[in-house]
């Protein structure tokens, strides 16, 4: 990750041989479905809706004329939901690759480490590690603003595969962001 780090620092002062760095900011809804046994046995199954987070810093290789660009991104997601009595929430560093087209990208992602958390209030204290790999999948659709500002909107699916068992499956949300160029 400090390499990515590295080049993205590196690439921030001007566009190098066609790479353009770029951070995104998005919130929305999340909707966790089949959340036990990924939160225990004491969860429901399914979770009311709750907040999506997500931050990203990316590469995008291609220059703007390019009908398909191709990214690496390095996303951090933070999704919640609730029974109306306990709050449940999961977020993970997600590893991405993304092709985007003029106004439409997929991107497709991994999360290695993820963390989890239950409590009765919602917050951010109190995450434990979570056993399982998450994998991310992406539609959206960018709104060109300016030159170096685009609004999205981002429909995601996340799950998380633990052996032979896949819970939560999906983490549904749907999101609202800004990309910036650097």
């Amino acid at each position: 990750m400090y390499k990515f780090i590295f080049l993205f620092l590196l690439f921030t002062e001007s566009s190098y041989a066609g790479v353009r760095p770029y951070y995104e900011l998005g919130g929305g809804v999340s909707l966790i479905r089949s959340a036990s046994p990924f939160f225990g046995d004491s969860a429901p199954k399914n979770l009311n809706l709750g907040t999506s987070i997500m931050f990203s810093l990316g590469l995008d290789f291609g220059s703007e004329a390019s009908s398909m660009r191709f990214h690496f991104v390095i996303q951090e997601r933070f999704s919640t939901g609730s029974d109306g009595t306990n709050f449940y929430s999961v977020h993970g560093p997600y590893g991405c690759v993304r092709l985007d087209g003029k106004r439409v990208f997929l991107t497709a992602g991994v999360a290695p480490i993820l963390w989890q958390r239950m409590g009765v209030a919602a917050g951010i204290d109190s995450f434990n590690k979570a056993t399982g790999t998450g994998v991310l999948g992406e539609l959206g659709f960018g709104f060109p603003i300016t030159p170096i500002v685009t609004f999205e909107l981002i429909t995601s699916g996340d799950i998380v595969i633990n052996g032979g068992t896949i819970s939560p499956k999906p983490i549904i949300g749907f999101l609202y962001g800004r990309k910036n160029i650097v």
